[in-house]
């Protein structure tokens, strides 16, 4: 007699007071994977360790099998241990297969099967789990067998594997052999466009219609689904069961209701080969199909929870795992020649209504949505409800699904997009009193918006002199989805004001007295000069142009020129576009125009390690190029980018010092405040730090924290990468202190960005260093 049950599972009938014994299959969602970390894709390179990725020993046992087996046929030295295997190794794969008929002598690889934890029952009564995690990178892979095995192992009906999302990409399988675990969802398999033999039979699968039967020409089984459907909660003792298997059958299966078989009797089933214990759905009640194909159950038992641990019919005793109900309600689906599902459905009868409230939440703030009064509504739990309407969103799914104990129900939604959005100036006296019309600009969301307004302003014969923006507020560079608001301050003045002229040598006396904005924003909008006095409405300038005395620095390379009328002539320093923590900087001392009515920055260079230091001329304004070194708007986050750090003080004046933090520390603050022309963030302790942007940077910044080693790297004493003191070889992991740039006083070379490490300074090149955040 073969005994061989690895492809046909042997299934034993006993009749026992009306009671059936059938192999049964578990239910992944009634037991989930155990929630286990493991490596970042993002962060997987061939030289990762295989247990970083794959946390199942089992299942890299055997990889390590399998794997020597492949390098034994091609003539290669085996790997010696599973701890010495990479995903590099598990990618060059071929074949994985449990196969204890050849290795039943060897205790090791006999712990490699597909029982992990399990017990052989399904549903809550069975939280094995034989993950498969990992399993994704092995890209090469064309055939897979890890199906139960009654002659050897654990000899359960029921391996564990639950959850095969990891084979979702492997495009090279074409024969898959699944059977015999306590799969639920086959839909990752589905698409895999090479696999033309597949075996999923003696499953959990309830639903089968994402696989197409015209694929697999070579072998298709999918037959004996067993599965514990989630519960049902019941008014009182009976429940029309919709359509549960219409739909469910593969592509290519027609679905006949005629094959459907109403159980008036409940199972037992054998969990394993030996029959020394069994898993019981008790039925008890009566069930009818009704007009409409449905099926209507009735009389049902009062529930017993949980459920029976042995089970005395004709004077025999069985051993029962506990399941966490007694009475479920079974149906049966059969083909002509064999089983494809059997349903398990547990209740709760006589369940009460439950008050409950749906309030809307904005997924992307987390925050209840405005404007919206919850409504109280009464419900059976378990059930499902529409979410409400609201204006302006998308709720994320149509249906809530009402708690066992009611109460608040959250369901989020997305904000639709906006398209386009507004920018309103309003231009307003010291008082708030509004002085001149506001003005509305319309736009695209995301279109530039190039803020300005008049210099001057004359209501009812009064002459009013711009004097800055309200509240320190950013002033906007572009629409958003949301509309925006910039109040324009004026300071009533008491004789007429006469704007100066721009002159074309670019002296001092010659300088224009733009927007003392406090704003962090710049332009090269120029104005049309007039040299009469008026009390009119002065040509409009920008609205963002540096405050005089104020820190500026360059983003794209520029130069310094002795006059406001550039030339290759007039050129006195050349500075070239920097890292931002070491960006060239300068303080404006005044303004000055072209010939042209081009805006200049009249500076002073003050890079201290440069031989430019002290060097005074005119540099651009444009905002693309120059812009002011100090934040002036509000953050929740700042994150040190600094190699050095930043201070703490208890001071606003950056005085009393508390300590130093590194670079990568991301800071909450809580405001800003103005110190004469810079800015200081006050933290939540009300300490304060500096402003500065070459020092810190709104929202988080990502800092590397170590790298592996590509290919041999030396290491220097300086960022300059001088000075070897060094060398690590391939796969070497290296902690990163924090990172640097070459050249850090020149503004003739731009920089090299660096690693500092124990001991010096590494490359930073992606060609020779995989870094990890």
């Amino acid at each position: 007699m073969n005994t061989k049950f690895k492809r046909h599972l042997l299934q034993v009938s006993l009749l026992m007071a009306g009671i059936s014994l059938t192999p049964l299959v578990s239910n992944n969602a009634l037991n989930p994977i155990a929630n286990i970390t493991v490596k970042a894709d993002t962060n997987v390179t061939d030289e990762t360790k295989l247990s970083e990725v794959m946390p199942n020993a089992k299942l890299r046992n055997l990889v390590w099998y399998n794997y020597n087996d492949q390098l034994n046929q091609e003539g290669k030295a085996n790997i010696n241990s599973t701890s010495d295997l990479t995903v590099g190794d598990l990618s060059q794969l071929k074949t994985l297969q449990w196969w204890p008929e050849r290795y039943h002598d060897d205790p090791n690889y006999m712990q490699s099967g597909p029982v992990n934890g399990g017990n052989g029952a399904i549903g809550p009564a069975n939280k094995g789990n034989y993950s498969l995690e990992g399993l994704q990178y092995a890209k090469n892979l064309t055939y897979l067998d890890i199906s139960q095995n009654l002659n050897y192992g654990q000899k359960y009906w029921n391996s564990d594997i639950t959850d095969i999302s990891p084979l979702a990409k492997l495009t090279n399988l074409t024969y898959i052999d699944l059977s015999g675990n306590r799969i639920t969802d086959v839909t990752p398999i589905s698409k895999l466009p090479n696999v033309t033999s597949l075996n999923v039979g003696y499953n959990s699968i309830a639903d089968l219609s994402s696989l197409n039967s015209a694929q697999y020409t070579k072998n298709f089984n999918y037959g004996h689904q067993r599965v514990v459907m989630p519960e049902v909660n019941l008014k009182g003792n009976s429940y029309t069961w919709k359509d549960p298997f219409v739909g469910k059958l593969p592509q290519g299966v027609t679905y006949d209701k005629g094959g459907v078989s109403l159980y008036s009797r409940g199972t037992v089933s054998g969990i394993d080969l030996d029959s020394t214990a069994y898993q019981a759905f008790t039925f008890s009640g009566n069930v009818a199909m009704d007009s409409d194909g449905n099926f209507a159950f009735t009389n049902l038992a009062k529930q017993v929870s949980p459920g029976p641990t042995s089970l005395t019919s004709n004077g025999q005793t069985l051993p029962l795992v506990q399941n966490p109900y007694t009475y479920y309600m079974n149906l049966v689906y059969s083909q002509p020649s064999w089983q494809i599902f059997l349903f398990y459905l547990p209740y709760q009868d006589n369940v009460a209504n439950v008050d409950y409230q749906i309030v809307p939440y904005d997924k992307d703030t987390n925050q209840p949505i405005s404007n919206y009064n919850a409504v109280t509504a009464s419900g059976m739990p378990g059930d499902k409800v529409p979410v409400p309407a609201i204006d302006g969103y998308t709720p994320v799914d149509s249906q809530v699904e009402i708690p066992l104990g009611g109460g608040t129900i959250k369901a989020y939604y997305t904000k639709n997009p906006v398209t386009k959005s507004t920018i309103t100036a309003e231009y307003q006296d010291e008082d708030g009193n509004p002085i001149q019309s506001s003005k509305v600009d319309t736009g695209s969301v995301g279109d530039p918006y190039t803020p300005s307004h008049p210099q001057t302003i004359t209501k009812n014969g009064v002459s009013y002199s711009y004097s800055g923006i309200k509240g320190n507020q950013e002033l906007p560079t572009k629409f958003t989805k949301d509309n925006q608001v910039i109040v324009y301050v004026y300071k009533k003045v008491t004789r007429p004001v006469t704007p100066v002229t721009p002159g074309g040598g670019g002296s001092s006396s010659s300088s224009v007295v733009p927007s003392s904005s406090s704003s962090s924003s710049s332009s090269s909008s120029s104005a049309t000069s007039t040299t009469s006095s008026s009390t009119e409405v002065e040509p409009e300038v920008p609205a963002y142009v540096a405050q005089k005395n104020t820190a500026v620095y360059s983003l794209k390379p520029i130069y310094l020129y002795r006059k406001a009328n550039f030339n290759k002539h007039q050129r006195l320093a050349h500075y070239v576009k920097k890292p931002r923590v070491f960006r060239p900087m300068f303080v404006v001392t005044g303004y000055a125009r072209s010939s042209s009515g081009k805006l200049r920055y009249e500076v002073r260079d003050v890079n201290h390690l440069s031989k430019t230091d002290g060097k005074r001329g005119y540099i651009t304004a444009k905002w693309a190029y120059v812009r002011p070194v100090y934040y002036r708007s509000k953050h929740r986050t700042l994150t040190v980018i600094n190699p050095r750090g930043v201070n703490e003080y208890k001071k606003r004046n950056l005085t009393k010092k508390v300590r130093n933090y590194k670079q990568g520390k991301v800071l909450h603050v809580t405001g800003f405040v103005n110190y004469h022309l810079t800015t200081r963030y006050r933290l939540s302790n009300g300490h304060y730090i500096t402003g500065n942007r070459k020092l810190v940077k709104m929202g988080r910044v990502k800092q590397p924290k170590r790298v592996t080693v590509k290919r041999t790297i030396h290491r220097y004493r300086t960022a300059n990468l001088t000075k070897r003191n060094g060398s690590f070889k391939k796969g070497t992991k290296l902690n990163v202190k924090r990172y640097t740039f070459s050249h850090a006083a020149s503004i003739t070379q731009s920089g090299t960005k660096r690693y500092a490490v124990k001991g010096g300074y590494i490359t930073a090149n992606s060609k020779f260093v995989r870094v990890h955040y």
